[in-house]
């Protein structure tokens, strides 16, 4: 995986885990956390499958 890819994994899982970690507010809960981190990485490499199904490596969107 490239340099760019694990950005763009970073940035969605960042998205995706701040709302609930927010929630936790006390950082005294380190499993809790991770269990939050682990599952919104899990999510952002699914949405980024789905995005490689849906458009291959060769096509760029918008310029069909």
């Amino acid at each position: 995986m490239d340099e760019g890819r694990k950005r763009v994994l970073w940035i969605c899982a960042t998205i995706l885990a701040a709302p609930k970690l927010r929630a936790l507010e006390d950082g005294k809960n380190p499993s809790a956390q991770a269990q939050i981190t682990n599952d919104a990485i899990l999510k952002a490499e699914r949405i980024m499958k789905q995005i490689d199904a849906r458009w291959n490596a060769n096509r760029v969107p918008g310029r069909d």
